[in-house]
């Protein structure tokens, strides 16, 4: 392994092991990361935006 990156053997038996995987079961996995995924972005909006409104305040 150079720099970490995972082998093509690894990526490939990974792979293999989704394929194998019940797609019923990969199907939920991928609502859940999604509905992570816009929490986080949610969250890091907010975040964003509170920030700008400290900083329009100081400006004042």
């Amino acid at each position: 392994m150079q720099g970490g990156s995972p082998t093509d053997t690894e990526c490939s038996s990974w792979i293999n092991e989704a394929l194998d995987a019940d797609p019923g079961y990969l199907h939920l996995h991928h609502k859940k990361m999604q509905a992570n995924l816009h929490q986080y972005i949610e969250c890091t909006s907010m975040r964003v935006g509170m920030l700008k409104q400290d900083i329009g305040l100081k400006e004042i």
